[in-house]
């Protein structure tokens, strides 16, 4: 029994050390953070991703709509172009909620790819240099 509850303990206190959150932008109704995470893709590389939480700090339903930038090796950026199809993304969170990515997540605002952790050939080379989350507006429902 003391093994299994020291086995479970220690399953919980990694998965929160892995869980080192840092705020992007906050307001009186939300907070975005982000966090560093490796994931498993389906070619069996590991990747390095960044996971954005969305925290509605209301009382009330909030629509947030923003822009993301993200720069690869600092001179490349997906979302800066105007009609680029990154530029503006909505999200609708209940009061008193987060929507936060993990690694099965298919939205990329919520999982965004930093970098390959393989030296395979067919992996991607570039790495995320910098994450903006620019244009914020906030509207409760």
């Amino acid at each position: 029994m003391n093994k299994l509850f020291t086995l479970i303990f220690v399953l919980m206190s990694s998965s929160l050390v892995a869980q080192n959150w840092e705020v992007l932008a906050e307001d009186v109704d939300y907070r975005i953070e982000k966090t560093h995470i490796i994931c498993n893709s389906t070619q069996g590389y590991d990747y390095d991703y960044t996971l954005l939480n969305f925290e509605n700090l209301s009382n009330q339903a909030l629509e947030l709509s923003f822009n993301m930038e993200r720069w690869y090796n600092a001179d490349y950026c997906h979302g800066c172009a105007d009609g680029d199809h990154n530029t503006i993304r909505t999200l609708l969170i209940p009061a008193n909620s987060s929507v936060t990515g993990t690694c099965s997540s298919s939205e990329d605002y919520l999982k965004i790819f930093d970098h390959s952790n393989t030296n395979a050939p067919t992996a991607w080379k570039s790495k995320l240099t910098a994450l903006v989350i620019n244009k914020i507006e906030s509207i409760k429902k």
